[in-house]
This record gives structure tokens, C-alpha cells and sequence, in this order.
């Protein structure tokens, strides 16, 4: 037998002898497989794995960033945080914006109930968090990586404390960052009562006052130790935004204020330091009257305000933005121009008068574009509100361009229109009419537009209104056209429009300002454009950037600027216009128109609006207070009624002379050369029953004028009409004794709004010139 047969049946051997297993018929075990995880696994771990390595990387950011960063010294200088303005020069300064109103106390004199209020209102849990808001801080990461602007919100009053005393005011996310690493040192080495105490002492109430003693001082006129309840409640609201709060400041602020006290009464009751007992008790404080402390005094106040009032309605700025951003406003105001108001204003109006408030005075000078190179609003914005952009004065006879303005609209021109002027007209239906009159119940025959413009002759303008049709509203639609604000009292847009036949005669009231505008708009070939104060602003840190643009609008086309240009050129240079006074003094070429309200014995407001063609356009509104603080009161100069063609012209030339000194003389627009036909309006009202009737010849060659020619003045001519006018109506019609009809008055004191309330007027237009004193 061989050696084969002793090996078991399930072995063989090999070649070297060796026995190897043979398969026995059962399966042979396979080794395990690890398991494949997913796609989606893999994702998920991944991005795990990322942000918690993105969250280390944030931490170890966030403790570098802590540890690197230190207390810094604090940001209060006043000379580093002040906003100062310059003339357009860039360099010569006009003065500063919010002067750092700050007087520290400790915080035992701070109510503890008005310490509850700040808490209420901006961090209720302040005496437990660190110093920061986590969701604050996260939500201004989000809004970073989402591409938004850095807004704020959610920070502690320590990082309030920190942003406002140590940092700057810019809204980017390493400066946010910084405020946190900050307010938490802060934390760590301060109490909470020190911070509390630090944050009370420089945070901005508005008013130009920093800190809960100058707010108390500048809202109350109390300390901070003396605030009541409702006192401390309404400051710790104020704080979020002063121009929005504060109830002196703009209109619907009362509303605010009560909506946010309610906000932080409400809080004060949730967190136990106020019952729901005293909660119902509470109302809005009273407001005292309190007169502010201007950091520039004298005239060039008024340009300190005018500037805040822009930044803040056109750029969107704060008040704190402006008092403590350090800004540097390069504005449009030009020294030697505004010299030149202020020297014009004093030559004409004697010191006596101007100390004693008996006449003020508002002169605003701008180029075409709008640029304001000057402005005179009174003598001290402490004294007085500004006569230049609030005080509302009404219009007389310069709203003669408007209905000029209007009738162009209408297809008139004015050299080929004629009317007759009577000495005086009965306007209205019977029984509540009332008698119109020439200035001096001076008669003028069948005249033209043009000639009734310069010699402003109220019998003819009320003719034209009536023509202009649609209840006299064409009228106000050219002055809200050209620049005057559909809101100020009688215009289109108030409860009581001055939609009747004298609104022609200036009855609505309005801001120097605007009247500044509208005629500005002719001046710049029919286009509208705003007023503006700045050119250009920088701040010392570089956080801000803003270069002036602007468009305009056109509301009138360039011929028909150009015609009304023309046509109140005659307003300066007939024989015995009512603004040659002006045209003397400036001695070039120049358009304008003069304004007075009230009759021949009483003068209210009174007005000269002019410009030269392409460079400077000038209006200056006078006022005389009455009893009731109105801007009607009776002015008197040299022992007579004054008028606009007396006085304000005289400012007018005055500075215009000054200011286009050494300037190319601009001559009057061309006109296009299309007169159109001659038209002869029929007459639409009566003369008085006293007066006998009128009828109209073909006239001479000479208008009769309230001031006889002499050697040194022109004769002006009238083209011969191809067609005459009928006589008036046979029928007379019972007149009422021709005494003064109520003017509309324009109650306007300092702070509120003047009432929007007018009456049908007859108003008094202006006189022929008078000498120029020496």
C-alpha cells in the first residue's frame, strides 16, 4: 500500500509532502467589510467639522482681539468731537456747531426712579450682564455677512458708554468688535454704579446738552437731583433720538415722545421699580419755554442754524451726529457777500431801531443753481426768531409776478395785453364786495401789462385774476410752481385756501426764503431748484463724505422766463416805477419787483425781490411785530408809512451794489421777438358809484404817473392799441362806504406755526419811489 492511503481523505499532499486541506463542500467563510457612509453623511460631518473649526478660529480671533485691545483714553475732548463751518473759501471759519454742553454729577444725584427709567428704556438687565449683548453682537455679524449697515440695537449701556465716550461714531463691524472687547474690560474694572454714573455724564439729550444735568437744565430748566417721575421718564425716552422726540422741535415729536414714555413706564412696571397704581397716573411733563445757547452769536447765528436744519432734513443726520462727529462743512456762504447784507441792513435801518426790535429785517442772496452766498435773519438768534426762513410774512404786490406768470401760462403776453386802471374797482357781488385801490387813488388809462407791473396797479391785476378763471386758483399754482410751498397760509394746500380775487395782491403769507426761490426760478430760465447751505463735508476722523448735487425743474420754458424777465426790468427803469429806487443805487441791469401789504395810511410787511440775469437773485422781506407777536404790525420810517419801493429796495441796491462789485455787468435777456397781437380786455368790474365812469380813447402817447416827470427820468411809452375799450356798464350798482377791508393776518410767534388763516383783502400796493438819502 502506498503512503498515499494513510493520508485522511480531505487532505493531499504537495509536491514537497506537505498534507494541504482539501474542500470539504461547505462555504468558506468571507472576511467582514467595513461599511461606505453616504454623500449626505459626509456632508453633514464636513460642515460640522468646518464651523467648529470656523468657531475656533472666531474664538481664538475674539481672544486675540481682547487681549490686544486696551481701555482707551477718552474720546471727550470738545475741540476734537466739535463740528466746525467754513465759508466757501474752505479755510475762513463762520463758527461752530454744538458747543459740548456738559456739567458731570455724581449718581446720588440722579433720582433713583430716573436711574430706573434709563435702565427701563435701554438695558433692563444691566446690573447681571457682562457688559454685552450676545444676540446684539450676533445679530451685528449677520447683518455684516448678509452685507448690511451696522445699525446698532440691542447694545448694553455699557457699550453705549464705550461707543460715545471712547470711540467714534462710524457704523463698521471692527469698530462694533472693538466696543465689545471694550465694554467688557470695562465691566471687569469698573462697578456698576461707575458705569452707570459715566454713561448718565455724556450720553446727548438733544439741545445741545451732554449728560442728565444739562438735559435736565435744558428741557426743565431744573437740576438733575430736583426731576420728577414723569421728567426723568421723558429725558431717558429722549435720548434714543432728540430730533424725533423732542417736542419743540418738529411737529408730530409730542406724539413720539408720548409713545416712547409709554414704552418706558411700561418696562419700569415689568422689571418692579414702578406700581401699575403710579403707571396710570402718568402723563407727559410740561415743557417750559427756555431759551438755548447758541455757539455763534450775532447775524452768522442764523447761518449755524440754517446748516443743522439742512444736515439734518437732507442728509439724515442726528443731532449728535452733528454736534460730536467732528465734521468740517465747507458751505456756499461767501464772506464778502455776507459782509455785504449785514453792512446794507445796518445802513438802512438805523442801530436804534434794529436794537429795539421795531423792524426786522430777512435778506437771502442765491446764485441760479441755488446756492445761498448770503443771509441776514435778524441780529441775534437768541433774540429772535429768523426773519429769513420762519417768520411768515405776507406777499403784497410781488405776487403780481405770479398772476404775470400764470397769464404767460395762458397764451397773455404782456407787452400786447391791456386793461384800464381805474383809481379804484368794486370787486365782488353785491353786498360783500369790497373796493380795490391804486396807491394814492392814482387813475391810469388803457395801459399793458408790462407798464402795469412796474407801476403796480392793483385795478388792472384784479381784472387779470378774474380773467385767469378757475376760481382764482391760477394764481397760487404759478407761486407753488415757481418755489412758494403749497402749505404755507393760503396756499392750495391748507384748510383755507385764498381762492378769491385779492390773493393776486400778495394776501398769502411766506418766508423770505421762499420768495427768494421763486423769483430765482425766472432768474435760472423757468427751472426750479432748492436752496442749499453746504457744499461739501469731511470729518476729522474721515467717517464722512458728502459732495452737494442736485436737479431742477422746469416749470416755466426760457422764453417765457425770459419775457417776465423783461417785463419786470421796467419795474426798476420807467419813469415813477414803483422800484427805481433800487435801479439807482445798483445802476446796471437787474429785474425785480417790489411787495407791500396794508393801505395808503398803514404799511405792513413790505418786500423787493430782484435779480441780475444769470448771477444773483436777492430778496428782502421787512416785519414790524405787532401786539400779538404777528409780523403785521404798522412800520413807519422818517415819519411815513413804509413801503417796499421805499425801504426794502434800498437794502436790496445796497447789497447787490457790494456784492456784484467787481463782477461783469449782465445784460437782459433777449427775447425771442414774438409780441403776438394786441388784445384789449373789456372791462369786468365797475368803478365806484362816487367816481365817474371811464371811457377809454385811444390813448396818448404818455401814461399819467403818481409822480410827475422831471429832467433826470424818461417818459415811458405806450404802443397805440389797434383796438379801444367799451365803456363801462350804464347801471351802477349801490357800493358800500369805501372804508378798509380787513387785511388776512398772519399770527407768528417764535415757536408755534402761524395760523393758516386768510380773508378776502383789499391790499395796498406800494408807492412811487422816493429819494435816496444820502
Amino acid at each position: 500500500m502506498s503512503d498515499q492511503s494513510d493520508v485522511p481523505a480531505d487532505t493531499a499532499t504537495t509536491t514537497h509532502g506537505r498534507p494541504t486541506k482539501r474542500s470539504s463542500g461547505r462555504p468558506k467563510k468571507k472576511k467582514k467589510q467595513k461599511k461606505k457612509h453616504g454623500l449626505f453623511f459626509k456632508v453633514v460631518v464636513g460642515t460640522l467639522l468646518g464651523l467648529l473649526g470656523l468657531m475656533l478660529a472666531v474664538i481664538a480671533a475674539l481672544v486675540v482681539i481682547y487681549f490686544t485691545t486696551d481701555i482707551p483714553q477718552a474720546n471727550a475732548d470738545a475741540t476734537k468731537q466739535i463740528s466746525i463751518a467754513y465759508y466757501d473759501d474752505g479755510k475762513t471759519e463762520i463758527g461752530r456747531l454744538g458747543s459740548i454742553n456738559r456739567v458731570p454729577v455724581t449718581l446720588d444725584k440722579v433720582p433713583v426712579q430716573t436711574q430706573h427709567a434709563f435702565l427701563a428704556a435701554e438695558d433692563r438687565n444691566f446690573y447681571e450682564n457682562k457688559g454685552v449683548s450676545p444676540t446684539g453682537i450676533l445679530r451685528a455679524l449677520w447683518s455684516n455677512i448678509r452685507g448690511g449697515s451696522i445699525k446698532g440695537g440691542g447694545s448694553t449701556i455699557t457699550q453705549q458708554y464705550v461707543k460715545n465716550y471712547f470711540l467714534t461714531q462710524d457704523q463698521s463691524m471692527s469698530r462694533k468688535l472693538r466696543e465689545a472687547m471694550i465694554a467688557i474690560k470695562i465691566d471687569q474694572k469698573y462697578s456698576k454704579d461707575q458705569i452707570l454714573e459715566d454713561y448718565l455724564n455724556n450720553v446727548y439729550f438733544g439741545r445741545g446738552a451732554y449728560g442728565i444735568q444739562a438735559g435736565a437744565q435744558a428741557y426743565f430748566g431744573v437740576d438733575s437731583d430736583k426731576l420728577t417721575l414723569n421728567q426723568g421718564i421723558f429725558l431717558a425716552s429722549v435720548i434714543n433720538a432728540p430730533s424725533l422726540f423732542d417736542p419743540a422741535y418738529a411737529e408730530g415729536n409730542m406724539a413720539r415722545a408720548q409713545s416712547r414714555a409709554a414704552y418706558v413706564a411700561d418696562g419700569m412696571v415689568t422689571k418692579g421699580w414702578l406700581t401699575q397704581e403710579e403707571r396710570a397716573k402718568l402723563t407727559l411733563p410740561t415743557f417750559p419755554v427756555i431759551k438755548q445757547k447758541s455757539s455763534v452769536s450775532g447775524p452768522n447765528g442764523y447761518i449755524i442754524q440754517a446748516l443743522r436744519k439742512e444736515m439734518i432734513n437732507k442728509l439724515d443726520m442726528t443731532d449728535n451726529d452733528i454736534d460730536r462727529g467732528g465734521l468740517r462743512i465747507v458751505t456756499t456762504i461767501n464772506k464778502k457777500d455776507q459782509d455785504a447784507a449785514i453792512a446794507a441792513v445796518n445802513k438802512v435801518v438805523p442801530e436804534d431801531i434794529r436794537n429795539q426790535g421795531n423792524i426786522h429785517t430777512g435778506l437771502m442772496a442765491q446764485k441760479p443753481d441755488g446756492a445761498v452766498v448770503a443771509m441776514y435773519a435778524g441780529t441775534d438768534p437768541q433774540k429772535e426768531a429768523s426773519a429769513t426762513q420762519y417768520q411768515l410774512l405776507q406777499g403784497g404786490s410781488s405776487f403780481k409776478v405770479f398772476g404775470l406768470a400764470a397769464a404767460m401760462k395762458q397764451g397773455m403776453n404782456p407787452s400786447t395785453t391791456y386793461y384800464n386802471g381805474p383809481a379804484e374797482l368794486y370787486v365782488g357781488g353785491s353786498g360783500n364786495g369790497s373796493v380795490v385801490h391804486n396807491f394814492g387813488n392814482e387813475s391810469f388809462g388803457r395801459i399793458n401789462l408790462v407798464t402795469a407791473l412796474a407801476h403796480s396797479v392793483n385795478t388792472v391785476f384784479v381784472q387779470l385774476n378774474k380773467d385767469l378763471g378757475d376760481d382764482y386758483k391760477p394764481t397760487l399754482q404759478a407761486a407753488q410752481d415757481l418755489g412758494i410751498p403749497a402749505t404755507d397760509p393760503g396756499m392750495l394746500d391748507t384748510k383755507e385756501p385764498a381762492t378769491f380775487i385779492n390773493n393776486i395782491l400778495g394776501t398769502p403769507a411766506v418766508k423770505v426764503a421762499d420768495m427768494a426761490t421763486a423769483y430765482n426760478t425766472i432768474n435760472n430760465n423757468g427751472t426750479r431748484v432748492d436752496q442749499y447751505f453746504i457744499s461739501k463735508i469731511t470729518s476729522a476722523g474721515g467717517g464722512a463724505d458728502y459732495t452737494h448735487s442736485q436737479s431742477g425743474t422746469e416749470v416755466l420754458t426760457k422764453d417765457q422766463a425770459t419775457t417776465l424777465t423783461r417785463a419786470m426790468s421796467h419795474v426798476l427803469t420807467d419813469r415813477g416805477a414803483t422800484g427805481s429806487t433800487a435801479n439807482d443805487i445798483l445802476g446796471r441791469p437787474a429785474a425785480g419787483k417790489t411787495g407791500t401789504s396794508g393801505t395808503t395810511s398803514e404799511s405792513g410787511a413790505i418786500w423787493f425781490t430782484g435779480y441780475t440775469p444769470g448771477q444773483l437773485t436777492t430778496s428782502v422781506g421787512m416785519f414790524k411785530p405787532n401786539s400779538q407777536g404777528g409780523t403785521d404790525g404798522q412800520i413807519t420810517y422818517n415819519g411815513q408809512p413804509a413801503t417796499g419801493g421805499a425801504l426794502a429796495a434800498r437794502v436790496w441796491g445796497y447789497f447787490m451794489k457790494s456784492a456784484l462789485a467787481g463782477q461783469p455787468v449782465a445784460e437782459l435777456p433777449k427775447s425771442s421777438g414774438d409780441s403776438g397781437a394786441t388784445f384789449t380786455r373789456q372791462p369786468t368790474y365797475t368803478s365806484r358809484e362816487t367816481q365817474p365812469q371811464t371811457t377809454t380813447s385811444t390813448p396818448s402817447s404818455t401814461v399819467t404817473t403818481s409822480e410827475p416827470p422831471t429832467s433826470t427820468t424818461s417818459t415811458t411809452t405806450t404802443p397805440t392799441p389797434t383796438s379801444t375799450t367799451t365803456q363801462p356798464p350804464s347801471t351802477s350798482t349801490t357800493q358800500p362806504t369805501p372804508t378798509r377791508t380787513q387785511e388776512p393776518t398772519t399770527t407768528v410767534s417764535r415757536e408755534p406755526e402761524p395760523s393758516s388763516t386768510q380773508a378776502q383783502s383789499a391790499t395796498q400796493s406800494e408807492e412811487p419811489k422816493v429819494p435816496v438819502a444820502p
